[in-house]
């Protein structure tokens, strides 16, 4: 049974389902469909479910247990009882000859049912003559040909499913015109042959095609226009093996599979329809000072405190992504802490909530995952002149130090006393620190910090205690031991420190 929604990125735990929202520990969001019997339907009781855009064929397939090439045996209207509570549904048996599984098996002959999931009565009297109503609405012009079936096993709510070769099909909605089921339909889980009777084509054979969309008016009834969008036989069973392979036999990563595929649709009709602008993106902005400890809070999601304090089984996770992304950690029940201390600058990252059950097969889209962006301003104290990374790696036999190719130390240029430098490298060997800039300016008064994961100062070089070389930019310290080694994860700042002399 599928209860889950996955349209609505990051605010997942705690979650129940309600009529076309979700409710988030006293806070309602809009979240479109989000039952298994709503999933499809446009309509249903009072106003129905949002439909947020036409399924593809990838996401049918994906959803399907059954899917099987067949042809129309008949109609049947017929009265189906329903408990909790007792009402009656009318329900149209649509019988079908399988001339292959696609995928599944079972027997040569089905039935795949449809209602009108608007309507219940209070006598099975009733409901029959609701059937026959269903029955007579029903699109017909596709009976007479070949057609490919999507089938789920077992819908909850829809009586008698659950047995041998019977399935739920679609339905048509009291709220619509024509149903839900065909190739008008968005969703589409009936495909008929591109041509009455499979003219043109050997029925079962790789180049049969199947259409993916009514046929427009030029091209009639016999879809032969050339603007005409189908699909062979062999290309839809290489899309069918390519998602099986993927499901490996689990039916968590079927389910994952589906939900990724309905929630990249959901997402793309939402974003199509409400702009690129600044209503479907999220901006967060957070703030910090430079160079504080590994895991500095450097951002809360403002939904934190409507989440449990202990994370429930169902709580999922919170991959960060993007430019900065890996400067930053994520925890339960909605934060990001940083992973070393970081100099002064403006870091960017995106936030989306992962719910458990689409981190097996990483359902997270991509405009979701892009959807809300965090950006973590990080200010220097007063009188810093410049602030880097520095990532130590072995530059020579004899010590570690880092340049612009080996290590990190970037960014490299800064300004001082109204002149742009850059940093080149930050040496140690034969028992000196080394300090190499572009050109050589004036570092009177300053003081060089290498600060350590945990915020404190790891060394401090002076720059009145360095040997200065105005003609190759460098500074240089004796020190009896490297102060840093290979792999550590330092941050670089150059500050103004008024006690000292010299350059």
């Amino acid at each position: 049974m599928r209860l889950f929604n996955a349209a609505f990125a990051g605010r997942f735990p705690a979650l129940r389902i309600v009529a076309g929202a979700l409710a988030l520990a006293g806070l309602t969001v809009y979240a479109g469909c989000n039952s298994v019997e709503d999933r499809v339907s446009l309509g249903g009781l009072g106003s129905g479910p949002e439909n947020l855009g036409p399924t593809t064929l990838e996401e049918r397939i994906a959803e399907a247990d059954v899917i099987a090439r067949a042809r129309f045996v008949s109609a049947t209207p017929v009265a189906a009882s329903r408990t909790n509570p007792a009402h009656y549904i009318g329900v149209v048996e649509l019988r079908f000859r399988v001339l292959e599984y696609l995928r599944g098996s079972g027997a040569n002959e089905i039935v795949a049912l449809i209602d009108d999931e608007g309507i219940h009565y209070d006598t099975s009297a009733k409901a029959l003559e609701g059937a026959k109503a269903i029955r007579d609405r029903r699109d017909t012009q596709w009976d007479g040909r070949e057609a490919i079936l999507f089938l789920l096993d077992d819908m909850p709510g829809k009586p008698s499913t659950s047995q041998a070769n019977r399935y739920w099909l679609g339905f048509i909605s009291t709220y619509t015109d024509g149903d839900g089921y065909t190739i008008d339909s968005d969703h589409k889980q009936w495909l008929p042959d591109a041509s009455a009777g499979g003219a043109g084509t050997s029925s079962g054979s790789d180049t049969q095609r199947f259409l993916l969309a009514p046929p427009p008016p030029s091209g009639g009834a016999s879809g032969q226009s050339a603007s005409t969008s189908t699909i062979t036989l062999a290309s839809l069973k290489a899309k069918i093996a390519a998602n099986t392979a993927a499901i490996g036999g689990s039916e968590a990563m079927k389910e994952c599979l589906y939900q990724k595929r309905k929630w990249a649709r959901e997402a793309q009709y939402r974003f199509d329809r409400i702009g690129t602008g600044k209503y479907f993106y999220i901006r967060h902005d957070a703030a910090i000072g430079s160079g504080l400890a590994k895991g500095t809070r450097a951002f809360t999601d403002p939904y934190v405190s409507q989440r449990p304090a202990t994370a429930p089984a169902s709580a999922g996770d919170y991959p960060l992504t993007g430019r900065d992304a890996a400067l930053f950690t994520t925890k339960y029940p909605g934060v990001a802490d940083t992973v070393r201390p970081l100099p002064a600058g403006t870091y960017k990252f995106y936030y989306g909530g992962r719910p458990k059950e689409l981190i097996i097969c990483d359902g997270l889209p991509k405009l979701e995952q892009e959807r809300e962006e965090v950006f973590v301003t990080v200010t220097a104290p007063t009188g810093t002149v410049h602030e880097a990374f520095f990532d130590p790696v072995t530059l020579t036999a004899g010590g570690v130090g880092a340049n612009s190719t080996e290590g990190d130390l970037k960014p490299a240029a800064f300004t001082v006393g109204g002149q742009s430098v850059e940093l080149e490298s930050l040496a140690w060997s034969g028992g000196s620190a080394v300090l190499t800039l572009d050109t050589h300016v004036s570092l009177s008064g300053q003081a060089l910090d290498a600060i350590a994961l945990n915020g404190t100062g790891a060394v401090t070089l002076a720059v009145a205690d360095a040997t200065v070389d105005q003609a190759n930019a460098t500074w240089t310290w004796s020190v009896a031991a490297a102060p840093w080694k290979n792999g550590d994860k330092l941050m670089l700042r150059i500050r103004q420190n008024q006690s000292e002399e010299g350059q």
